[in-house]
């Protein structure tokens, strides 16, 4: 929709800044937060290729953060818990 590609276009105009689908948690303001959010180029994100990724910052991992990476489910595994979960409803 135009509300996402003004997002999209306003992110393309940092050079190395990316998309991606995360949640942050901001324990001291008790707030989560999911949905695209803009990464800066230094992100982790940017390098984690297919893995999934978590950056924990804190007062003693900043300005670099803590990050534990490695591989996601995979389609295959995420289809099957997907169609599972569809056939436990009962709807």
């Amino acid at each position: 929709d135009d509300e996402f590609a003004k997002r999209v276009a306003k992110v393309e105009e940092t050079e190395g800044s990316r998309l991606h689908y995360a949640a942050n948690v901001d324990v001291s303001g008790s707030q989560v937060t999911v949905g695209p959010m803009a990464c800066e180029a230094s992100h982790p994100f940017n390098a984690a290729g297919p893995d999934n990724l978590i950056a924990i910052h804190t007062n003693f991992y900043s300005p670099r953060p803590l990050v534990i990476q490695g591989a996601g489910a995979g389609g295959d595994v995420t289809a099957t818990g997907v169609l599972g979960d569809i056939l436990s409803c009962r709807c």
